[in-house]
């Protein structure tokens, strides 16, 4: 599997991302799980991280071609 067939199968249009922050995406993570219990609210915080490791390994691609 090549890095941008990663990002295809790992990327969620219904989530939101951190661009390429993924510091301020974990940040908003915990933020949700300190608060919310509920399922709906813990799998949004982890698919805005898997976004955002998304963006971080497509601008890396970029970078390197």
């Amino acid at each position: 599997m090549t890095n941008m067939e990663l990002v295809q199968s790992m990327r969620s249009n219904l989530f939101a991302d951190r661009g390429t922050d993924v510091e301020a995406a974990f940040e908003d993570a915990f933020e949700i799980i300190n608060r919310s219990k509920e399922a709906a609210a813990l799998s949004t915080a982890l698919m805005v991280i898997v976004n955002t490791i998304a963006n971080v390994i497509e601008a890396n691609e970029k970078e390197t071609v």
